[in-house]
């Protein structure tokens, strides 16, 4: 399969993401799965020592008073890339990636959660391995000086549960994720959805299916979700071709282009 190339810009300076795909999973049908009823063995998530929030001024990032210039990839571990990035990860390996990557000169990764394997069932129990990783793999990343992007609801259910229909599960879902990492320092901004725009067919080839007012209205509600949820962190939305369609939701414009 030949690589892909992806740059996103934003407004007032340029961030520039890499991302290879050797794959991409197909989706299975699926129906919900109940919640457990005995509670959760997750520990309380503690924050990284990192300094200060990211804050955005005038068409430019801060740390505290000082500019922050984002040189950043989309990351996922080489050897467990989408759902393993969750499931199979090495911390060993992750921390020499990490040591390659920041000896580069970069200092932002974004990363994508897919839910299905963060939770124990349809509903807001979570697993405690896979948070357990994540959990580890972003204190290595603050440890290396990392600022994260973490894209949410990638590889969202577009047939059984959509999506756009907003259902209570997946709200459930987010909820858990944000209201676990709102104190947490490392992360630049939540990444709605990635590429969203695909969903009401700005990609010719493949995507659609969606009405674009459905889609914009749900990015909407989701942001202000979001927001009311945690005004620690920035919010974008990915978009390939119609980014400016989200600049009202989000704080600050995303496009990516690759072909």
């Amino acid at each position: 399969m030949k690589p892909i190339r992806r740059i996103a810009r934003v407004i007032g300076f340029t961030i520039l993401l890499l991302l290879l795909h050797t794959f991409v999973p197909v989706q299975q049908p699926r129906r919900l799965t109940p919640c457990p009823t005995t509670p959760s063995t997750l520990s309380t998530y503690v924050p990284s020592n990192t300094a200060e929030f990211i804050t955005l001024r005038s068409g430019h990032f801060y740390a505290g008073d000082v500019p922050f210039d984002v040189r950043g990839v989309n990351y996922y571990p080489a050897r467990s890339p989408w759902r393993r990035f969750l499931t199979d990860t090495s911390l060993a390996s992750v921390r020499t990636e990490l040591e390659i990557l920041r000896d580069a000169g970069l200092n932002t990764l974004r990363l994508f959660l897919w839910y299905e394997p963060l939770f124990a069932c349809d509903g807001d129990v979570p697993v405690v391995e896979t948070f357990t990783r994540l959990d580890s793999f972003i204190h290595e990343a603050a440890a290396n000086g990392f600022r994260l992007i973490i894209t949410l609801h990638d590889l969202p259910d577009l047939t059984d549960y959509p999506l756009y229909s907003d259902p209570a599960h997946t709200q459930a879902q987010t909820t858990f994720i944000v209201q676990r990492y709102r104190e947490e320092r490392a992360i630049l901004a939540w990444d709605v959805r990635n590429e969203g725009d695909i969903d009401y067919g700005s990609n010719k080839v493949f995507g659609g299916g969606f009405a674009r007012p459905d889609v914009l209205e749900w990015l909407r509600v989701t942001a202000e979700r979001i927001r009311a949820l945690d005004n620690n962190h920035l919010l974008t939305a990915g978009w390939l071709y119609d980014s400016w369609s989200t600049a009202g939701y989000v704080d600050f414009v995303s496009f990516h282009h690759w072909e």
